[in-house]
């Protein structure tokens, strides 16, 4: 026998609740012949009495009985009325929670930006989308630049409250299908589909102006900077990791070059850190800053010129090694030969030329 629940809902008949209806009274038309048959046979007064006597009190008991049932079914619909209204708003609030905890599944709790998972899987949505359709889309590390003197200066109440603002900021200068993400701390990911190359730069540059523009509420309206690394897919890298990668390295170029600056991927992809400057005869060449401050200024210049010509900042970084193991083939200290090898990567510095700003 095949389940009910397979089968589908039964027909009902459509005179159903009509027949339904008049079943208390099927006894009454019994009763009626009872009452005829009893008035035109030679029944004796008493028993015609009798007779009339029962039939109306059975026509009275089964009128009260209806009347009742019906009472009952009437209230029986009221309660049933009462409990679907309230399974109703049950469930509208269950949906409203559900909702709710799959917002808060996917957002940052501090800026209401998307937080580190959601940001992954836009990220990988868009590797996905971008293999698929061919579509390429730009990665963008923004950090906040010295964020922790605000917290120092003003409390990490303030900090937050500029981190809110700095998300709400850059939320306008982004597009519809955008995505800025709290990657941790101060620093965030944004995701923007179908830019790449100077397009992208543009946008990452206009997210640094507002930052730049933009006098945050803590502390009276202070200043806030921000710097930007720009790692494109799949120009730049074949994969979610190396693309974060890529863009973070453009990142700290960023920071090496003074900080609030947009800065791609290229410079941090052609250019290893430089290692620290050795001592010679036993003694430093001079203070440790000192040797990190030239070192560092180096760095921030050859950067400079692989950011703009890709060329140029392979040449430039091949100079310098053949600068240095020149210097070491002609008997020159370690120290000495790293000094040449910096020196020779700032051969073709004047082939760039640097902003007036």
């Amino acid at each position: 026998m095949v389940p009910s629940s397979i089968r589908g809902p039964a027909r009902s008949w459509p005179w159903g609740s009509v027949w339904l209806g008049l079943v208390p009274y099927a006894l009454l038309p019994p009763a009626g012949v009872l009452g005829l048959q009893a008035w035109r046979s030679q029944s004796t007064g008493a028993l015609r009495l009798g007779v009339s006597i029962g039939a109306v009190g059975l026509v009275a008991i089964v009128v009260v009985f209806h009347r009742l049932a019906l009472a009952d079914t009437r209230r029986l619909h009221r309660i049933r009325t009462v409990a679907a209204e309230r399974l109703a708003r049950l469930n509208a609030d269950l949906t409203v929670a559900n909702a709710r905890l799959g917002e808060l599944a996917v957002t940052d709790s501090l800026t209401g930006v998307a937080n580190h998972r959601a940001t992954v899987e836009a990220v990988d949505h868009e590797i996905e989308r971008a293999e698929r359709y061919a579509h390429p889309f730009a990665l963008l590390v923004l950090d906040v630049d010295h964020f922790k003197a605000v917290n120092d200066a003003y409390g990490h109440a303030a900090g937050d409250e500029s981190l809110r603002e700095l998300c709400e900021v850059v939320e306008g200068c982004l597009r519809s299908g955008d995505t800025l993400g709290r990657w941790g701390g101060e620093e965030f990911i944004i995701v923007m589909p179908e830019l790449v190359g100077h397009d992208a730069f543009a946008a990452a540059e206009r997210v640094r102006a507002a930052v730049d523009r933009h006098r945050f509420g803590s502390g009276g309206g202070s200043h806030l900077t921000c710097s930007i690394g720009l790692a494109c897919y799949p120009t730049d890298a074949t994969g979610r990791d190396q693309l974060i990668a890529l863009a973070d390295g453009a990142l700290y170029t960023a920071k090496r070059l003074g900080r609030n600056k947009v800065c791609s991927a290229i410079g941090s992809r052609l250019l290893p850190p430089m290692p620290a400057l050795a001592p010679r005869d036993g003694h430093r060449t001079g203070d440790g800053r000192a040797d990190a401050a030239l070192t560092g200024t180096v760095e921030a210049l050859v950067s400079l010129v692989a950011a703009r010509d890709q060329y140029t900042g392979q040449h430039t970084q091949d100079v310098g090694g053949l600068a240095h193991r020149v210097a070491l083939a002609r008997g020159m200290t370690a120290p000495e030969a790293q000094m040449i090898g910096l020196a020779g990567r700032l051969y073709d510095i004047g082939k760039v030329a640097l902003p007036d700003a």
